[in-house]
């Protein structure tokens, strides 16, 4: 049986991961459906939109895959599917499940494993037969669901980890915040912390994949750049790419899609630009960028030199 085939896209909340997985999936190959993780959460949340529209109950496209997947397994519980996948991708049993997969070490999360990857892999079955595309992205940016899903022998996968400058990512937190609440809600050094956490359990992942089978992307070479490294990932992945560049200025086309989760570029159609954002240097506080520097810019610099 082929392979399903996957690119993962990893990295930090913020750090332009859903406008590089929405021009990868602007190819005619390749499906773009959000972070598939909250698939099991969101099905439960009635209110939560799809990028098309409608609230993901009434997206016809989710019913389907919905329905696809019930009939694969008609005595599904999501409840505890949900629950279970949860503990599964938590980041504090990421070296637990680490043990189980590389040294076969039997513990509790082993049932869990089994149950996740078959679920997971008839879910990116079912939207591959449903699309008709032979290449799913999916940007959970979550350590532990890709280390699982790096164990399955039906999954074909192609990891991306898009780096960038955290004192950047962190201000974007902080911005959402300020929007949602006018006011700042965020606790800037647990974001810090978590920022170097992920940072460097995906490093632990990906010192472990063939330079064929994943690769890091600088956010800033990317948005300076998106010709560039489209270019590479396109040979890489074997994908034609619906973009322009002319005069200088990298235009891309955006169809409609189907994410349920993400930030507000998910619902962005037609011809976009892709351009730097460089705001957090006017908006991040002096403490803060203190702060961050300190405590996270030595990981990032050297995340960059294995960059392109």
């Amino acid at each position: 049986m082929e392979k399903i085939k996957v690119v993962y896209i990893t990295g930090f909340w913020r750090s332009g991961g859903t406008i590089l997985s929405r021009s990868l999936g602007s190819s005619n190959e390749a499906v773009y459906t959000g972070e598939l993780s909250d698939y099991w959460r969101i099905r439960f949340m009635k209110h939560n939109e799809c990028s098309c529209g409608e609230r993901f109950p009434a997206c016809s496209f989710w019913q389907e895959v919905s329905n696809e997947h019930i009939k694969a397994f008609p005595s599904i519980n999501f409840e505890e599917l949900k629950n279970e996948f949860r503990e599964l991708e938590k980041w504090s049993n990421y070296f637990k499940l680490r043990r189980l997969i590389k040294n076969k070490k039997e513990n509790s999360l082993k049932p869990i494993l089994v149950k996740y990857l078959k679920h997971n892999e008839k879910l990116y079955e079912i939207i591959s037969r449903i699309t008709g595309k032979k290449i799913i992205i999916d940007s959970s940016r979550n350590p532990g669901r890709l280390l699982a899903l790096l164990s399955s022998n039906k999954i074909e996968m192609y990891t991306i980890d898009i780096i960038r400058d955290p004192r950047a990512a962190v201000n974007s937190l902080i911005q959402k915040s300020i929007r949602v609440f006018r006011k700042n809600k965020q606790n800037t050094l647990l974001d810090m912390i978590n920022w170097n956490t992920k940072n460097l359990l995906f490093l632990d992942i990906m010192k472990n994949i063939d330079a064929d089978k994943g690769t890091y992307i600088s956010y800033k070479n990317f948005a300076r750049h998106p010709a560039q490294v489209l270019e590479k990932l396109k040979k890489r992945l074997n994908l034609s790419l619906n973009y322009e560049e002319a005069n200088g200025k990298f235009t891309i086309s955006l169809e409609p899609v189907h994410l349920f989760s993400g930030n507000q570029n998910r619902f962005n159609t037609g011809k976009i630009t892709i351009i730097e954002d460089t705001k957090w240097e006017q908006q991040l506080s002096r403490f803060h960028n203190i702060l961050i520097s300190l405590g996270s810019l030595p990981l990032y610099k050297y995340l960059l030199k294995k960059c392109y």
